[in-house]
């Protein structure tokens, strides 16, 4: 059935960012006053900063070298080919695949915490949970400048352009020079997005429609 038809099927609609909703209103017309943003949020009792030696030393990390980490399915539109031409030891993994396999949401955050960069070169998100699953251990970002990225990583990260490398590299030695000051920019950035936060904002928008018989 074209996605057109299951659409119309709704009358009210929850979309996970402001891009995600241009989208649904320009590419399948739906009518804005229709689509409310509310955004994922991120588990902060299991995404949380701790001591990056120790982290390390789970997955026989060197202490002094500089680790970049990537998570995602590996489809074309995430753009993970490009982190092959950065000057700079690369973890990419995602859905079972990569040096680690599939990884449970606790030993994850240790991994984004044992890492000093996150990247997420991707051409196309609707939201992008790990970047903001990173930014709350503290991991800095670097993403590309499209789609969701902005109001996401906001100001927690650099956003670049995703076939630029040159950009990528020049943003992660940015951030790699004063990574103290990029981590707490992370923390505070992912602050803006908890479940709790979008589990209120649901049940507030449930009662607005109901109240107005839209559903």
């Amino acid at each position: 059935m074209p996605n057109e038809f299951i659409l119309a099927a709704f009358k009210h609609y929850i979309a996970d960012s402001y891009y995600t909703k241009q989208d649904l209103i320009y590419s399948f017309g739906v009518p804005e006053e229709n689509v409310s943003v509310i955004h994922l949020g991120v588990d902060h009792s299991v995404f949380t900063p701790k001591d990056r030696q120790l982290c390390r030393q789970k997955f026989n990390m060197l202490d002094d070298e500089i680790y970049l980490l990537s998570v995602s399915s590996g489809e074309p539109w995430k753009n993970t080919g490009i982190l092959k031409n950065l000057p700079y030891k690369v973890i990419d993994i995602g859905y079972g695949r990569g040096q680690y396999g599939a990884l449970e949401e606790e030993r994850l955050a240790d991994l984004y915490c044992a890492c000093d960069v996150f990247l997420m070169p991707s051409k196309a998100e609707g939201f992008g949970l790990p970047a903001v699953e990173a930014m709350a251990c503290g991991t800095p970002v670097v993403a590309s400048n499209c789609t969701s990225r902005p109001e996401v990583v906001g100001t927690g990260g650099k956003l670049v352009h995703p076939d630029d490398i040159n950009a990528w590299t020049h943003a992660i030695e940015d951030i790699l020079d004063s990574r103290t000051r990029w981590s707490k920019r992370a923390l505070t950035q992912s602050n803006k997005f908890s479940w709790e936060k979008t589990g209120q904002e649901t049940l507030q928008l449930y009662e607005k429609v109901y109240s107005e018989g839209k559903v």
